[in-house]
């Protein structure tokens, strides 16, 4: 019993040591591999950074090219420009409005402005200008910067505006957006549908941009609101009232029309009057803006 006893604490011990060994094994097989782990994880890391930069950068040599095929720019004027874009692309403005579009955007909205504005491909400064203060636009009105882009080459070719006119037209834009209901990215839906008939009738940015407004405050937004006043006012010229400058005035037909309005006896008379001034389409915007002339001058 005692030789069974001493041998089975014999054993005892041994398999206590063999037990230390394989903990002390297993530790640092864990080690190992959590250290493995971490290595692995960082040049995973790295090669996927490597990778996005260099996506970023073939994107970016796309948006060079492409740059280059339609405006037909040289080498040192597309080099130039890449510069510029690299730079706008961490600016914050004075106004402390942070630039936030990528280089790529950039360079793209320099492709958009020079097909819209040929006349700036003469000048890359000038278009480097007018692309910098879409970009504000974009970041300060919330909107993607494509957008910003073509409301500002838009405003610019409906209104005939130079490139020196951006600043003026994205503050217009701005003023509305903080004045009506409207945000800008509505504006810029609005202005594509109605600035070329806005224009042909004496209407400055500003003014069509207060009229936009003015729909806006009752809901009516957008391309919509765009389609509603070109048709308001080609209705308008086309019943002859608003002239008596000579030239079509939208606040001397508010008035006119406000003063016929009052000559009608029943509301019958009043709503046939609107009838053949506005047409069935547009007769809601023609009342919103006969209703809303105080808001419309205060606006513009």
């Amino acid at each position: 019993t005692k030789e069974v006893g001493k041998a089975q604490r014999e054993m005892n011990s041994n398999l206590g040591s063999s037990e230390s060994g394989w903990s002390k094994a297993a530790n640092g097989i864990n080690k190992y591999m959590g250290l493995a782990a971490a290595g692995l994880a960082a040049i995973t890391g790295l090669s996927m950074g490597l990778k996005k930069f260099m996506d970023m950068r073939m994107e970016l040599e796309d948006s060079q090219a492409n740059l280059k095929a339609l405006t037909g720019l040289g080498d040192t004027d597309i080099l130039w420009l890449t510069e510029q874009a690299k730079l706008l692309s961490t600016t914050t403005n004075e106004a402390g409005i942070v630039i936030t579009a990528s280089s790529k955007e950039i360079m793209d909205g320099f492709t958009t402005i020079g097909s819209k504005r040929p006349e700036l491909l003469k000048n890359k400064e000038a278009m480097a200008a007018v692309t910098k203060e879409a970009l504000i636009l974009a970041a300060a009105g919330k909107m993607d910067v494509a957008t910003a882009f073509d409301v500002v080459t838009a405003s610019m070719n409906q209104f005939n505006l130079g490139a020196d006119q951006s600043n003026r037209i994205i503050n217009t834009i701005a003023a509305g957006s903080l004045e009506g209901s409207a945000e800008a990215d509505n504006l810029a839906g609005s202005l594509k549908n109605v600035g070329t008939v806005a224009k042909g009738s004496n209407m400055s940015l500003e003014q069509t941009v207060a009229a936009l407004e003015v729909l806006a405050s009752k809901q009516i937004l957008g391309e919509e609101a765009g389609t509603k006043l070109r048709g308001a006012l080609l209705k308008m010229k086309d019943a002859g009232v608003g002239y008596q400058s000579g030239i079509f005035n939208l606040r001397d037909a508010i008035t006119e029309v406000n003063g016929k309005m009052k000559e009608k006896s029943s509301a019958m008379e009043r709503d046939a009057l609107l009838q053949k001034i506005f047409g069935a389409e547009n007769i809601t915007t023609g009342q919103i803006l006969l209703e809303n002339a105080g808001e419309y001058d205060r606006l513009s």
